[in-house]
């Protein structure tokens, strides 16, 4: 019951614009789709094997990893609609339009360290000796929609303010972290600080639009700035974990109820590493 008035609140939103603009013929408009997927590291073809499936070959692999080189590898993506309006009346003749827009948008990113990238790809078995370095790397991952109503002035300067709803959400970030492997393969060192949390349910905020450009017939230049989803968001429920230990063997032997084989072979293996922290409210910025 809950999913069905959630989402009849979320057409109400998305229906306000059209119904103005079925109404009031005289209102100007514009409605703009994109999406676009980036990376210093990855192809397009490597990028699209790892979203929807595929084999990814060994040379694949060698070239990714010499594209990246000693630099932070990264690969995201941003998809979205954005639907934009505004009245031809001057507000209280101020000079100024009322406005407004209507975005969904969705967005998702992922950075890695080269040694993170060896170890996922081909493992440590060219990293003996050698340490790895993790600190840094981390995931992302969005989707809200964004009601806004406004005033826009000259130069099309614009300013809005509407609600936000997010329903899911990802964040996770290794802070510190690495690991070494003796080249006699007879003892690992390893560390790690690292959190995640997952929104359990839709997040509620609010947000702002900005547009401020600098346009004059006088002047030999023009500067546009333009803001976007500029907000917070209240996650009613979130789930979140957190790591920060150490660990060292020698003989690659474990002790420890948690480090045992039976452990291993029960999916018990390492739980006493992971600290989690029972769903409890949250505030977040809109990434």
């Amino acid at each position: 019951m809950m999913k069905a008035r959630k989402c009849t609140v979320l057409l109400g939103l998305l229906a306000i614009p059209f119904l103005g603009l079925t109404q009031l013929d005289s209102i100007p408009w514009s409605v703009t789709v994109w999406g676009q997927h980036r990376s210093n590291t990855l192809d397009h073809e490597m990028g699209r094997k790892l979203v929807r499936g595929g084999f990814i070959d060994q040379p694949m692999i060698q070239a990714a990893g010499e594209t990246q080189g000693g630099d932070m590898g990264s690969f995201g993506y941003a998809t979205g609609l954005d639907l934009r309006w505004k009245l031809n009346r001057m507000w209280r003749e101020s000079g100024a339009r009322v406005c407004g827009s209507v975005q969904v948008k969705s967005v998702g990113d992922i950075r890695w360290t080269p040694e993170l990238f060896d170890l996922a790809f081909t493992g440590n078995a060219g990293h003996l000796g050698r340490w790895d370095v993790l600190d840094g790397s981390r995931f992302r991952y969005a989707t809200w929609v964004h009601a806004a109503i406004g005033l826009e002035g000259k130069y099309q300067n614009r300013l809005e303010a509407g609600l936000v709803l997010q329903p899911a959400g990802i964040n996770a970030r290794i802070h510190n972290g690495y690991f070494y492997v003796d080249s006699e393969v007879d003892s690992l060192l390893g560390y790690v600080r690292a959190e995640a949390a997952f929104n359990q349910k839709p997040a509620w905020g609010i947000a702002v639009n900005a547009e401020w450009h600098f346009l004059r017939e006088d002047a030999p230049f023009a500067f546009h700035l333009r803001l976007q989803n500029v907000g917070v968001t209240f996650v009613p429920s979130q789930d979140q974990f957190a790591v920060d230990t150490m660990f060292q063997t020698s003989g690659l032997t474990f002790a420890g109820e948690s480090w045992s084989i039976e452990a291993l072979e029960n999916g018990d293996f390492g739980r006493d590493l992971l600290v989690s922290i029972p769903a409890q409210s949250a505030w977040s910025l809109l990434p």
